[in-house]
């Protein structure tokens, strides 16, 4: 409901531009009616396949750390929703991070435009290359390039390519749409680091926490009122705990009973 608002919304807002494009190429479109056709259903397949891509990359998630979450597609989708809306954004700020000069190559920009943002999108790469190389994350670094570029690529494409571009190669929506699909499927643990990573980029989950235990579940230790815990995945409901980010058991508890805090220390 919400993409299709936001799409109406654009079309009233740049409703005199797409008139005019309309006015202009009509007679192009009108000798690519077919192709035409069939790309703008691959295009509304890939739009759909962006959709769910979220809840493939949550299921993927729980899958490999074991455990699942009801709650999620029920009581607590709006969240996940408003959740899956920030991982989409980041995602598009991070493909003009790192291969925004293709997008300006593509709308045709000034030189002194290109060289600016080539030495942004150069100093940009540097830097995540240096957090790869402090963390050692460069699976999570290289999954997140190789996402960034994806989404470039299409741009570059759509931006470029005009309305005979768009109809010799309709099917293009199609394949990215199958690469986003099959891709997280066949690489289950660089799908988990990623969904890890942006869960804990909004502090629910992929992180090390502090959990309160007033009624001494995880020590009979009386005077041990704070544990150490690994958040797999907090909702309104639950809370999906680990001793440590390498163990495979998921602790559930309400999340009602418990504070949890980020750690300031690893272990």
């Amino acid at each position: 409901m919400e993409l299709t608002f936001a799409v109406l919304m654009l079309a009233l807002v740049f409703k005199s531009s797409i008139v005019t494009f309309i006015g202009k190429h009509h007679l192009l479109m009108a000798r690519n009616a077919e192709s035409l056709i069939k790309y703008f259903g691959a295009s509304a397949i890939l739009s759909a396949t962006v959709a769910i891509l979220p809840s493939l990359f949550m299921i993927i998630y729980m899958r490999t750390e074991g455990f699942f979450a009801y709650e999620i597609f029920s009581g607590d989708s709006h969240a996940f929703g408003v959740l899956a809306g920030n991982i989409f954004v980041n995602f598009l700020i991070l493909s003009f991070g790192f291969f925004g000069a293709a997008v300006l190559v593509a709308v045709r920009a000034d030189n002194w435009s290109l060289i600016f943002i080539s030495l942004l999108n150069g100093l940009f790469i540097t830097y995540f290359l240096l957090v790869a190389y402090v963390t050692s994350r460069w699976v999570l670094v290289g999954g997140m390039v190789f996402i960034t570029l994806l989404i470039t690529v299409y741009l570059y494409f759509w931006l470029s390519s005009g309305v005979s571009g768009k109809a010799k190669f309709w099917y293009a929506p199609l394949a990215i749409a199958a690469l986003i699909t099959l891709l997280p499927i066949l690489l289950p643990t660089l799908t988990a680091e990623l969904t890890a990573s942006a869960l804990a980029q909004m502090k629910v989950g992929g992180m090390l926490v502090e959990v309160s235990e007033p009624t001494q579940i995880f020590s009979p230790d009386k005077d041990r009122k704070v544990v150490k815990q690994w958040l797999v995945l907090r909702t309104r409901e639950a809370l999906y705990l680990k001793p440590t980010q390498k163990s495979t058991g998921v602790t559930v508890l309400k999340a009602e009973s418990f504070i949890v805090s980020p750690s300031k220390y690893d272990y």
